[in-house]
C-alpha cells in the first residue's frame, strides 16, 4: 500500500516516471484540486496525454477487478513513486476522458439549480444504464458530472458489476445512503443499481415539489430520509409523497416512490416504469391493461404508460387518468396534464372537454383552453 503522499509527491514532481504512458502533463492547477477520495484509497487529478484532456486515478493500493471494469483504461503498476525510505515502487493507474462539467453535489449546493433540469437529465442517464448489461454499483450526487451540455455521466466504477464478473460477489457495495438496506455483497449483478436509481430519483423529483429537502441535502451532503429509515418509517414518508404525486397525476412518480419499499434489492419494473412513450402516430389507439394497470396502445407502442387505475378513450388528443383515487387530464404525444383532485362522475366530451364533480360536491367544467394553457 502506498501513501497519499507519495502518489501526489510523484504526480507533481518536476518530471513524473510513468512505465507506459508518454505525453502526460498533469495540470498545475490541479495540485490544490487533486481529490482524495473515500478512505483515502486514490487520488485523481486532471491531466493531458498527447493533447487530449484526460483524468487520472492513481491508486494506494492494488485492486483486483480493475482489469475487467475499465478495460484499455487501466493501467497497472504505471507510476513511480518513492517511500520514505527512497524505495521505487509502481502504482495502478486509470485513465479517462475529462468531462467538462460540476459534480451533481456541488450543483444540489446551489440554492439556484433548477431541480427539473436536473431530474429531467439524472431521468435520462437512468434509462441509458438500465438497459446495459452491466450496473455502475455505487450511484450517488458526488459520482454523477453534470456536464455543460446538460447531460449527466457516472464517474468513480470502482465498484461495477460487468457480465466477466457474474458469479462472485462485490468487493464493493457502494454508500449506504443511496442503497437498499438489505443489500449485501452477495446481491452482484446488473440490477445493483436498481434502488440507487429509484431513490435518488424520487429524491429529486419530491424537491421539485418540496424544496426544503434540498436545505437538508446542503446541511448533510445527503438526503433525509435515507433508505434505512424510510423502510423504519413504516410506509409514512412512502405514502405522503406517493398521495401527493397522485394529486397531480404523476404516476410513474407513485410507481418509483411505491419501489423504496420494496424487500427485494433488484426492482425489475423500474426500466419499464422509466420508458418513454411513443411521440406520434398514425395507427388506432386503443385502451390496454398491463400488470393490472391501465394504459393507451398502438401499433408502435404505449401513447400513455400502463401506470394508471383506470384510463377514458381519448377524445380530442385528451384523456381522464385514475391513480390512487386522484384524477388528472392527460394531453397525449405531450407531458401536459391537468389534475381534477378527487372527482366523481367524469365525462370527457369530445372536443377534448371534461366535466365532474369535486370533492365539495360541486359541478366543474373544464374547457379544451384550460388544459392546454
Amino acid at each position: 500500500m502506498y501513501t497519499i503522499a507519495s502518489i501526489t509527491n510523484a504526480l507533481f514532481s518536476s518530471a513524473p516516471t510513468w512505465r507506459t504512458l508518454r505525453g502526460v502533463v498533469v495540470e498545475a492547477e490541479a495540485a490544490e484540486g487533486a481529490r482524495f477520495l473515500v478512505g483515502n484509497s486514490s487520488v485523481v487529478v486532471a491531466a493531458r496525454i498527447e493533447g487530449e484532456s484526460v483524468m487520472i486515478k492513481c491508486y494506494t493500493r492494488h485492486k483486483p477487478r480493475l482489469s475487467q471494469i475499465y478495460g484499455e483504461r487501466y493501467h497497472p503498476q504505471e507510476l513511480v513513486v518513492y517511500n520514505i525510505m527512497g524505495e521505487r515502487h509502481y502504482v495502478d493507474c486509470v485513465v479517462y476522458p475529462r468531462i467538462a462539467g460540476t459534480p451533481l453535489d456541488r450543483v444540489l449546493a446551489d440554492k439556484r439549480c433548477d431541480i427539473r433540469r436536473i431530474a429531467n437529465a439524472f431521468e435520462q442517464l437512468s434509462r441509458i444504464l438500465l438497459d446495459k448489461p452491466y450496473a455502475h454499483g455505487d450511484i450517488k450526487p458526488e459520482n454523477i458530472i453534470l456536464a455543460e451540455d446538460g447531460q449527466m455521466h457516472l464517474v468513480d466504477w470502482d465498484a461495477a458489476f460487468v457480465p466477466e464478473l457474474s458469479g462472485e460477489e462485490a468487493i464493493e457495495i457502494g454508500t449506504a445512503a443511496y442503497q437498499h438496506p438489505l443489500r449485501t455483497a452477495k446481491h452482484f449483478n446488473a440490477h445493483i443499481d436498481d434502488y440507487s436509481i429509484a431513490y435518488l430519483l424520487t429524491m429529486l423529483r419530491w424537491a421539485e415539489i418540496d424544496r426544503s429537502i434540498l436545505d437538508s441535502y446542503r446541511l448533510n451532503y445527503s438526503f433525509s430520509p435515507s433508505p434505512s429509515e424510510i423502510f423504519s418509517l413504516n410506509r409514512t414518508f412512502i405514502d405522503h409523497i406517493a398521495t401527493h404525486f397522485a394529486s397531480l397525476g404523476r404516476a410513474r412518480e407513485v410507481a418509483i416512490a411505491r419501489l423504496l419499499l420494496s424487500p427485494t434489492v433488484a426492482l425489475p419494473t423500474l426500466r419499464q416504469l422509466l420508458r418513454e412513450p411513443i411521440s406520434r402516430t398514425d395507427t388506432p389507439i386503443e385502451v390496454e391493461q398491463e400488470a393490472g394497470k391501465w394504459g393507451l396502445r398502438c401499433d408502435e407502442g404505449w401513447v400513455v404508460p400502463p401506470l394508471y387505475d383506470s384510463i377514458l378513450e381519448p377524445r380530442h388528443d385528451i384523456t381522464i387518468v385514475g391513480i390512487e383515487g386522484f384524477y388528472s387530464t392527460i394531453r397525449l404525444f405531450s407531458s401536459d396534464i391537468y389534475p381534477l383532485g378527487r372527482a366523481s362522475r367524469l365525462k370527457l366530451y369530445g372536443d377534448g372537454s371534461v366535466s365532474f364533480v369535486d370533492e365539495q360536491g360541486e359541478q366543474q367544467f373544464v374547457t379544451i383552453d384550460d388544459i392546454l394553457q
